[in-house]
């Protein structure tokens, strides 16, 4: 009888590590699965946040370009100025563009920020979007560098149309409205 029972705990012995093996082979793999979970989370939250970044900056230009053109051409730059100091006190963005900036190189920051379009959009979208930000940008810097800039004025006009009409304006709306 001592025999059978050494023979068993014998078994028993031999089991045992091996047991232990498995559980910690399942409790590695759980780890490591978890671990690949939690880093597509914490992807999936950076990529929200570049997102939010540059829909919240475009939407800043669109609600500006909306002022300018409500309004009379002399008051652009006060509209660009006002807009300016509007953007910098309600955001917490501002990491991208330095407070001490002059209007100029606020509103190139912002397009250039803005310009990160590429995967929110389709590709036909992205090429209103590029366009609106082109004629926005050679507003900005027309205003500061020439005495008439009626011209740019119009090609503002006629790129916010285009967004208007292509129904971005309103996907932009859908996306940043909680």
């Amino acid at each position: 009888r001592s025999t059978t029972q050494r023979d068993w705990l014998d078994y028993v012995a031999i089991f045992v590590p091996l047991g232990d093996t498995i559980i910690s082979l399942a409790i590695s793999i759980i780890a490591l699965f978890n671990s690949n979970k939690i880093g597509k989370q914490q992807n999936n939250i950076a990529l929200y946040d570049k997102r939010y970044k540059v829909l919240n900056v475009l939407g800043h230009l669109i609600s500006t370009t909306e002022i300018i053109l409500q309004r009379d051409i002399s008051d652009t730059k006060v509209v660009l100025y006002g807009s300016m100091e509007t953007y910098r006190s309600s955001t917490t963005l501002t990491d991208t563009i330095a407070k001490g900036t002059d209007v100029s190189s606020f509103y190139t920051g912002l397009v250039f920020e803005a310009g990160k379009v590429e995967h929110l959009f389709q590709e036909k979208d992205i090429q209103i979007v590029m366009n609106f930000l082109s004629a926005f940008y050679e507003l900005v810097s027309s205003t500061y560098s020439k005495e008439n800039f009626k011209e740019e004025i119009n090609k503002l006009e006629l790129s916010y149309v285009q967004l208007q009409k292509s129904g971005i304006i309103n996907k932009l709306e859908e996306i940043t409205t909680p």
